[in-house]
């Protein structure tokens, strides 16, 4: 089961309701964190944010979960299973390996590389080297437009009110207690509505 269908079943049903238009939900496969567990997005280092710089990127891959055979509980290869094979269709994925390991190997389809990493034919920090290269290119871009235009830190910004943390100053304490609700720390139960409240 999906980590959203439940929600996304909830919406359906009640959205209607309330007044609300029907909405699409797009729902995607549940993969693996980098830290071995399902991806959270409140563990920054189970997953790989499109803004994250090319060097948190490399450093959290470098430490990210990646056990020599172990194809099912793997974040790094469903990145490359989910993110690159998708976008660089009919292109090798290329593995850079020194000459004394075997030299580079390529895969052009993600099979083919699921098979050799059961076998253990690809050594993890090669993996990771390797999807750290191709989703940096990837990512590049994103981040490079990102931060040419203001408008889209602003964005972020409102979308996400305080995640970017300024220097010497910690959440919490009273002026955090007063801001707006925090929807992210609602606790949201499925029941009947029978009143709404302020």
């Amino acid at each position: 089961m999906l980590n959203s269908e439940k929600i996304f079943t909830f919406a359906e049903k009640y959205l209607p309701r309330l007044g609300y238009k029907k909405r699409i939900h797009f729902m995607n496969p549940m993969v693996p964190g980098l830290t071995g567990a399902k991806m959270s997005a409140s563990d920054p280092d189970s997953k790989i944010d499109p803004l994250d710089s090319a060097k948190d990127v490399k450093k959290k891959l470098k430490k990210a979960f990646c056990e020599p055979g172990n194809i099912t509980e793997n974040g790094v290869l469903s990145f490359v299973k989910y993110v690159i094979f998708p976008i660089i269709s009919g292109q090798a994925f290329v593995i850079k390996r020194e000459e004394k390991h075997g030299g580079d190997i390529s895969f052009m389809d993600y099979k083919e590389l699921e098979e050799a990493y059961a076998k253990e034919e690809v050594y993890p920090l090669d993996l990771k080297n390797a999807v750290a290269e191709e989703l940096n290119k990837l990512l590049d871009p994103i981040r490079a437009k990102f931060n040419s235009d203001p408008s889209l830190k602003k964005l972020r910004d409102m979308a996400y009110p305080g995640g970017e943390k300024s220097e010497g100053k910690k959440e919490g304490g009273a002026a955090a207690a007063n801001c707006a609700v925090d929807i992210t720390r609602l606790d949201l139960r499925v029941g009947e509505i029978i009143s709404i409240e302020k």
